[in-house]
C-alpha cells in the first residue's frame, strides 16, 4: 500500500490539530509520544496506567477544537463523550498486558479523536439523540477491535491510523442502515448524515492551508 506524502501530511495536520505537536508526536512514533510533563497523565504512582486521569486531560483538549457552529449544549455533548469514551476504553486497557502505557494511552487517544468527529457529526445530522450513543458506542469497539488486530499484526502506524478510519466509516454508515431499515430515521435523514464528515473538511482545511503555504514560499 502506498501512502502519498499529501496523505503524510494531512494526517500529521490532523493530529497537530487536536492535540498539537504531542498529538503528531503520538502519530509519529509512540516511543516519544509523551514528554516528562504529559508522562503524569497516563501512569499512577504504582507505574499502572492511569487512565482516569488521561481521559481529563484529553477531555481538556476540546473546547476550543469544537466548531463555531455546535451550540454550547452541543459543545458539552461532544466533550462529554471524549471523556466518557476515553475512560471506557482506558478501563478495558487498563489491565491488558499485551500494551505498555504508552501503547494503552495512543489507542485510548485514537478513541477519542473519532469520539471528538464523530460527536460532531451527529450533531449536525438529524438523527434523533436516542440513537447518537449507540452509534458511538459501535464505532469505539469497532476501533479497538481494529487496533488489537493491527497490532497483532504489527501493522505500520501510518497504514493503521488509515486503516481505523475506514473501519469507523464502515461501521457509522451501517449503524445508520440499521436505524433505517428499523425505521428509526427516514432515508433522507439517514444519507444526510452518511454525508457529513468533520474529519473530510479538517482534510480539506489543512490541504488548502498546505497550498497557500507552498504558494507563499514560492513566490
Amino acid at each position: 500500500m502506498n501512502i502519498s506524502k499529501t496523505k503524510k501530511i494531512i494526517l500529521i495536520t490532523i493530529a497537530i490539530l487536536f492535540l498539537g505537536v504531542g498529538g503528531y508526536k503520538a502519530f509519529k512514533t509512540i516511543s516519544v509520544a509523551y514528554n516528562h510533563k504529559q508522562i503524569d497523565n497516563i501512569v499512577k504512582s504504582d507505574g499502572a496506567f492511569d487512565y482516569k486521569n488521561f481521559a481529563k486531560h484529553l477531555s481538556k483538549q476540546v473546547p476550543p477544537l469544537i466548531p463555531s457552529d455546535m451550540t454550547k449544549e452541543q459543545g458539552k455533548f461532544i466533550q462529554n463523550n471524549v471523556e466518557e469514551y476515553s475512560l471506557k476504553t482506558g478501563e478495558k486497557l487498563a489491565e491488558d498486558k499485551r500494551y505498555s502505557n504508552e501503547e494503552k494511552a495512543y489507542m485510548t487517544q485514537i478513541v477519542a479523536e473519532w469520539m471528538f468527529h464523530k460527536s460532531v457529526d451527529l450533531s449536525r445530522s438529524e438523527i434523533p439523540a436516542e440513537h447518537k450513543d449507540g452509534i458511538l458506542n459501535k464505532i469505539a469497539e469497532d476501533i479497538i477491535t481494529t487496533l488489537h488486530e493491527t497490532k497483532a499484526k504489527n501493522t505500520e502506524q501510518t497504514y493503521e491510523i488509515i486503516m481505523v478510519e475506514g473501519k469507523v466509516k464502515e461501521s457509522y454508515n451501517k449503524c445508520i442502515d440499521n436505524l433505517i431499515k428499523d425505521n428509526s430515521i427516514t432515508e433522507d435523514v439517514g444519507e444526510k448524515a452518511k454525508n457529513l464528515s468533520n474529519i473530510d473538511e479538517l482534510y480539506k482545511q489543512a490541504m488548502e492551508e498546505a497550498i497557500k503555504k507552498a504558494s507563499k514560499a514560492n513566490k
